[in-house]
């Protein structure tokens, strides 16, 4: 697999860079796979008709992307980047269903309203892939409001950072209750840096970005979903928020968490109805964390009983 850091991926000119991008995206997929030439090729037609100035300017936010907490930009190349990478391994089979909802959020952000949409997360091609299945149902709109809520090891490696640039982000400090938490960050700027990235979802929202959220903060290590961050209670009952449970199965067969190789698989997701925090909380009177319980039933409810929460486990940690 290509293993360079940003700064040596960034040190090369920019024309070394391109001609060289199409063999390096295809260096992520696993040999054993019949589908690095395939993504290779895929690539380079993506970049045919891209001009010096676009180019230049992909490079110039990549360099910047995700230096500071909060929201980050995008860049409508790197988006078309992402999707000629990621739908050569989104197999025959894969699906997208419960659009009704989707349309309904949409139609929602169109009137104004400020929707977050909800995920279980079983790898790091969970993105991704969603951009891939919302291209493949014609779902553009949706696509291109996008606004992934992203550790800091996502903008780390060349190869996400030039998915995560695809659409609206806003990079959040990550739990320090994970064990791979590598920053450590005092009590007084983990709430600073916090507060900053929940503004920033707000203000995301308000300008009708569909934001993403993965209130498992980490990657299921069992394929079943996990238990949420009770930190997330305060994302999930921001001011006049309408919530959009997804639950998505097969991204872990893409970027397996065994290996850092990419293959080809079947993806499926599903979304189901809207949950207004508006009747939740004020004429239901649910508490932040019954709200946050009652996302992670909503999520649970779209995934097969395999990737569904184990019973006995707890549902808010």
């Amino acid at each position: 697999m290509s293993s360079v850091s940003i700064s040596e991926f960034l040190a090369q000119s920019p024309e070394l860079i391109r001609a060289q991008l199409p063999a390096f995206l295809s260096g992520y997929i696993a040999p054993d796979s019949d589908h690095g030439e395939v993504v290779q090729r895929s690539i380079e037609r993506a970049l045919e008709s891209v001009s010096s100035q676009e180019w230049a300017d992909l490079l110039e936010l990549y360099g910047s992307l995700g230096q500071d907490y909060g929201s980050q930009p995008s860049h409508p190349l790197a988006r078309e980047l992402l999707l000629a990478f990621v739908q050569p391994l989104i197999g025959e089979g894969s699906d997208l269903t419960g659009l009704e909802h989707l349309d309904a959020a949409m139609a929602a952000i169109h009137a104004g309203r400020r929707v977050l949409l909800i995920c279980n997360h079983l790898s790091y091609a969970d993105t991704i892939c969603t951009y891939g299945l919302l291209e493949r149902m014609g779902r553009l709109d949706a696509l291109g409001r996008l606004c992934t809520v992203a550790g800091p090891k996502v903008y780390a490696d060349p190869m996400r950072r030039m998915g995560i640039a695809g659409g609206h982000s806003i990079s959040v400090a990550q739990s320090s209750r994970l064990a791979t938490n590598e920053v450590v960050l005092s009590p007084r700027e983990s709430v600073k840096i916090a507060r900053r990235c929940f503004n920033d979802a707000a203000s995301e929202m308000d300008q009708g970005q569909l934001v993403l959220l993965y209130p498992e903060g980490t990657r299921s290590r069992t394929g079943h979903q996990g238990p949420f961050f009770r930190g997330v209670a305060r994302w999930v009952t921001i001011d006049g928020v309408l919530l959009l449970p997804l639950g998505q199965w097969g991204g872990e067969t893409i970027d397996r968490l065994s290996d850092d190789w990419m293959r080809p698989g079947v993806v499926c997701g599903r979304f189901g109805p809207l949950l207004d925090t508006r009747a939740l909380v004020g004429e239901q009177g649910m508490s932040r964390e019954a709200v946050l319980e009652a996302c992670h039933e909503a999520v649970a409810a779209l995934l097969p009983p395999n990737y569904g929460p184990v019973a006995e486990a707890p549902r808010l940690v």
